[in-house]
C-alpha cells in the first residue's frame, strides 16, 4: 500500500515537472520568437539608414565635384 502511495506521488511528482518543463519551453520559444522579430525589425530600419547614407554621400560627392 505504501509502495502504491510512493509511486502515485512519483508519477504526479513526474507530471508536475513535466508540465513544467513544457510551459517554461514553450516560454522560452514565445520570448525567442519575439526576439527574432525584433532583431528582423532592426535589420530593416539598419539597411534603410544604410541605403539613406549611401544616398546622401552620393549626393554630397557630387556637390564637391560640381
Amino acid at each position: 500500500m505504501q509502495s502504491e502511495n510512493n509511486q502515485d506521488r512519483d508519477r504526479l511528482d513526474y507530471k508536475t515537472l513535466l508540465a513544467n518543463a513544457k510551459q517554461a519551453l514553450k516560454l522560452k520559444y514565445q520570448k525567442s520568437a519575439a526576439l527574432a522579430s525584433q532583431l528582423q525589425a532592426i535589420k530593416t530600419q539598419l539597411e534603410q539608414v544604410q541605403a539613406e547614407n549611401k544616398t546622401l554621400r552620393k549626393s554630397a560627392y557630387e556637390d564637391v565635384c560640381s
